[in-house]
């Protein structure tokens, strides 16, 4: 287990993409009580008559009273991240934002 702050664990397992990184004391104190943590993960194969794709699991996780529930799951195709993602860049175009998942997860990846 990974954690964000201390005594808040981060979800983890091999599938899921976890971004880590490390706050300052100050940005810890605040992170205890707005945490929001999201993991991708559970890539699943789906072949209709006219296509083939991929679904992945999308947990968020939070501690924040803004939200009407602590955890949310949904299931979204690759393309909602690339969606994601250009509308990311739209409104925010000085961040550099990457896709960290990959259309065929089932493929061998290359180095």
């Amino acid at each position: 287990n990974t954690s964000l702050a201390e005594g808040s664990p981060m979800p983890n397992s091999p599938d899921s993409m976890v971004n880590q990184f490390r706050l300052d004391e100050e940005e810890q104190q605040d992170a205890i009580n707005k945490e929001i943590f999201i993991t991708v993960d559970n890539p699943e194969s789906h072949i209709t008559a006219i296509e083939t794709f991929v679904m992945y699991r999308v947990v968020t996780k939070t501690t924040r009273s803004e939200f009407d529930s602590s955890e949310y799951e949904v299931r979204r195709r690759y393309q909602d991240f690339l969606w994601l993602k250009s509308r990311l860049e739209e409104n925010y175009p000085t961040l550099i934002v990457h896709v960290c998942i990959t259309a065929s997860p089932f493929q061998p990846q290359q180095k």
